[in-house]
């Protein structure tokens, strides 16, 4: 039980360290080569979080007034026509020799 709690000790101490010495190096890079750098690549750029957003504007305008079960069925109705239509799909999308 000792050697466990030794070794989880241990393992717990070295990655402290670790990241003591990554903190120090990002710390040194940071303020003290920042003229150097400045100078070569040009002030530093902000860059802000992605942004998710979704946007319904062509659905509302087209479908508007139409109701979720007519367009499944308008959906539905089409899928039917294009599939029975008499095109071959396999040689439409079939790989050029």
């Amino acid at each position: 039980m000792f050697a466990r709690i030794a070794a989880i000790t241990f393992i717990l101490v070295a990655t402290s360290v670790a990241w003591f010495v990554l903190g120090g190096t990002i710390n040194y890079r940071t303020n003290r080569l920042r003229p150097g750098v400045s100078s070569i690549w040009g002030s530093p750029h902000d860059q802000g979080p992605p942004v998710a957003s979704f946007e319904e504007a062509f659905s509302y305008a087209f479908l508007q007034g139409f109701t979720g079960l007519a367009v499944t069925i308008g959906c539905i109705v089409t899928l039917f026509v294009v599939m029975t239509a008499g095109i071959k799909w396999a040689e439409k999308f079939a790989r050029p020799q």
